[in-house]
This record gives structure tokens, C-alpha cells and sequence, in this order.
């Protein structure tokens, strides 16, 4: 993938909300959980329902869950894109550094909240670049982009405005770990 393809699924990411999610339950129990092992794509997590994979123009895309209500005021999703094909980390995140020190404007602009809100932090050690912005008039989100071991990560996750992150999205997040990828990619 080159530089500038990165850079554009990057701004992208921020500004186009995936298909909304579904009741704002708490949700299964920690015991219901299952891991699920992903070797094509280099990673496991923990959920709490089997995801939903497909394809995407460059890459896989999951979503890892959904509490299957329709209503934008009480849905919870999280959703996560996987890029194809190996990717220079270092350079990767130099160009999203240059990004969030430079934002670019296209015409209409990138959404202030947006703009604002991206930054890098550290996760289990290696750096991560994180926004948060409302993904529609009714939903909050938070976004998280981090590129492990060659591999793009792009997690999306929306949930009611005003309620803060759902400790589920947390949860799941934490679970999130990179494995061994199939040599087949």
C-alpha cells in the first residue's frame, strides 16, 4: 500500500461512519466470550458473538459486534477493517504523524471534532492513533488505527451520544491481540 493510499484510509476512516449497529444492553457475560483466531489477517480477539467477515477493496472487513438494535440512540458496534498485503509500520505512522501535525482540507473541510480530536497513544507498547467524533446526529464514536507487525488496523466503534464508550468496546479491545499470520495472504 502506498503512503499516500494510507494516509487517504486514514482520513477516510475519520470521516465515513460504517453501517450502524443494534440494544444497549450490557451484554453477555464475560463467561459467554469466546477467542476467535483470524491467521489470514494476523490476530485474535475475544467476543462475545462469532463476527461477521468480508471483503473489502483492500482488505477484510469485521464486524466484531453488534447488539442488534436498529435504533442510533441505543446501538453499540464495533467494526474493524484489516488491510491486505504488508504495509512499513515506521513509515506508516511518520505519514499519519505529518497528518494530524498537517491535516489536509479538502473541499468541505474534515469535521473540527475530527480534526481535533486525532492523536497518537501508546497501546501494549507500540503507538496507536485514536479519534473520537460523532459518527451521526444520534451517535458518539471512537476510532483507533495501529499497524502491528506489517499489518493495518483500523477499529471503528459507535454507540449512543452522551453516554460515553461502553466498557463492552473496551473490553473487546483489550482483547485484541496479534498472532502469527498465515504465510497464504
Amino acid at each position: 500500500m502506498t503512503r499516500l493510499a494510507g494516509c487517504l484510509t486514514f482520513a477516510l476512516l475519520l470521516v465515513a461512519p460504517f453501517s450502524t449497529g443494534q440494544s444497549a444492553d450490557s451484554g453477555p457475560s464475560k463467561s459467554e466470550w469466546k477467542e476467535f483466531s483470524f491467521e489470514a489477517d494476523g490476530f485474535a480477539i475475544r467476543l462475545p458473538q462469532a463476527p461477521k467477515q468480508t471483503g473489502v477493496i483492500d482488505g477484510t472487513q469485521y464486524r466484531l459486534y453488534w447488539n442488534e438494535s436498529w435504533d442510533a440512540d441505543k446501538a453499540i458496534v464495533l467494526n474493524l477493517i484489516v488491510n491486505r498485503g504488508s504495509a512499513d509500520c515506521a513509515a506508516w505512522l511518520t505519514d499519519l504523524r505529518n497528518v494530524l501535525n498537517h491535516p489536509p482540507h479538502p473541499p468541505g473541510g474534515l469535521p473540527v471534532d475530527v480534526e481535533h480530536s486525532a492523536h497518537e497513544v501508546t497501546i501494549d507498547g507500540s503507538p496507536a492513533i485514536v479519534s473520537e467524533a460523532n459518527r451521526n446526529a444520534m451517535q458518539a464514536g471512537y476510532q483507533r488505527n495501529q499497524c502491528l507487525n506489517g499489518r493495518v488496523y483500523h477499529f471503528e466503534a459507535g454507540f449512543p451520544k452522551g453516554s460515553g464508550r461502553p466498557e463492552i468496546v473496551d473490553q473487546m479491545l483489550s482483547s485484541f491481540r496479534v498472532i502469527a499470520a498465515d504465510a497464504k495472504k
